[in-house]
């Protein structure tokens, strides 16, 4: 993950210009943007409490959630992207950290928002993920994934947003993230692909949005 961590770092500006940092059209359509209101009404009708967005970037999604009336906080990796996120968003709260190691007590919190953040992780090297995520999540409490999805194939994108390094994502099996899921912990809830992304956005390939509850 640290060669994950370093193009970030090396991008966050060309991030912030291109893709932005806030949820809009460029690369989420309406219906994207659905699934992070459903998950912040979901949220909030089973209680509310502690939420964080996990790979949060420069806080797109951290920030639509917030504005959704959750209670969020964004984690990430990346050094650079939580500079941006931080100038972009100075009243929500960024942290360095991973999906690996949560700071949170067990069952503390009421939902995590995994946006794009298992892209560039092997879906077997995700089983402490989904560990983690039974730890920290209460019963009840929810989990949102939005991921490239395929066949769990390997993508090497060289010079990635326009830096010297290549960034290696992975495009997930659906069926496999749910039966992960499912065998940690989770019952799904929701479940959508897109197959077709408009022109004018970035994606290349079939997103996929997973909606679960820890039980």
């Amino acid at each position: 993950m640290n060669e994950t961590a370093e193009v970030y770092n090396q991008s966050s500006d060309f991030y912030l210009e291109h893709i932005g940092s806030t949820i809009s059209e460029l690369a989420e359509t309406p219906e994207d943007q659905s699934h992070l209101t459903a998950f912040a009404s979901a949220v909030l009708e089973t209680g509310g409490g502690r939420v964080i967005d996990l790979g949060c970037g420069v806080g797109r999604a951290t920030s639509f959630l917030h504005e959704a009336g959750l209670d969020i906080s964004g984690v990430d990796i990346s050094i650079g992207m939580l500079e941006g996120a931080r100038l972009s968003h100075p009243h929500l709260v960024f942290a360095e950290g991973s999906f690996f190691d949560v700071d949170a007590a067990d069952h503390e919190l009421a939902g995590a928002c995994l946006w794009y953040s298992i892209i560039h992780t092997s879906l077997p090297n995700l089983d402490a993920c989904w560990i983690e995520l039974a730890r920290t999540v209460r019963p009840g409490g929810h989990v949102l994934l939005a991921f490239q999805s395929g066949n769990n194939e390997r993508v090497e994108v060289p010079n990635a947003h326009q830096t010297s390094s290549t960034l290696i994502s992975y495009r997930h099996n659906a069926d496999d993230v749910v039966e992960a899921l499912q065998r940690n912990g989770f019952d799904v809830v929701s479940r959508a692909t897109r197959r077709l992304p408009p022109p004018h956005q970035r994606q290349t390939t079939a997103l996929t949005f997973i909606t679960a509850v820890r039980r």
